[in-house]
């Protein structure tokens, strides 16, 4: 796996996820069918390329 990374969900529609990392404002573009949790614009993700898996692991920050 490689290393996390925190990030501001920035829009949600029908075929990708933008994510704004937070220490950058890089833009991450994910399709919505790899995107696993529920989160809307503002929310917070802890997220980490899995390459194993070929996907990402997602996690809310509290």
């Amino acid at each position: 796996m490689s290393q996390s990374k925190i990030c501001i969900v920035s829009v949600v529609d029908d075929f990708f996820v933008i994510l704004n990392e937070k220490e950058t404002n890089e833009r991450i573009f994910i399709p919505k069918d790899k995107f696993t949790v529920k989160a809307k614009p503002g929310d917070e993700l802890e997220i980490t390329r899995d390459e194993r898996l070929n996907g990402y692991i997602f996690k809310e920050v509290m």
